[in-house]
């Protein structure tokens, strides 16, 4: 993100509730905006305990409201990443189904909140007849190879300085030598 200064304070297997848990800590550093790529785990977390879908995403979206809500009423531009439509997500539609409902609600909630964009990662990762890359996953279908994160990267850095720019709070004096963006 450079010139920006940065924080990556994400951690892996993180899932939206845990986001919510942590969010005080990320509030501390007082980001002018977050990336908030997180909700993939969420999707494998209740396919595995069997948890209706209906609830599943309600969860979900419930998690990533409180999160826009706080944001929005702290001053902070949130960009919000896709859920991955990943080689492992496609193993059972009821997982890939769910991928695109939550994506499809958080378009919505970044139309209710002008502090929040939503950006698609899927068309990056995935080629011209809506298949994922096998090249940039691991072997395990979930998780990007260097390759895979470069390519989000690309995506999230023009959202990134244009909501930097629109961003109006300025950090005080204290932290003005701080990292303030924040990847969760």
């Amino acid at each position: 993100w450079d010139p920006l200064p940065t924080y990556n304070r994400g951690f892996g297997g993180s899932r939206t509730w845990e986001a919510v848990e942590y969010l005080n800590i990320i509030l501390s550093y007082r980001p002018r905006v977050i990336v908030f790529y997180c909700g993939t785990n969420d999707v494998t977390f209740h396919e595995e305990r069997g948890t209706p879908q209906e609830e599943a995403l309600n969860e979900i979206i419930d998690n990533i409201t409180i999160i826009l809500r706080t944001t929005e009423a702290t001053g902070i531009q949130m960009i919000l990443g896709s859920l991955i439509r990943s080689p492992q997500k496609r193993e059972k539609s009821w997982m890939l189904d769910l991928v695109d409902k939550a994506n499809k609600k958080l378009i919505e909630l970044c139309e209710e909140h002008p502090h929040a964009e939503f950006v698609d990662i899927n068309p990056l990762v995935e080629d011209e007849h809506g298949n994922p890359i096998a090249s940039l996953y691991e072997p395990d279908g979930l998780h990007y190879r260097r390759s895979g994160y470069v390519r989000v990267a690309a995506a999230l850095k023009e959202p990134v300085y244009r909501r930097w720019e629109k961003q109006t709070r300025r950090p005080t004096k204290r932290h003005s030598r701080q990292r303030v963006v924040a990847k969760l």
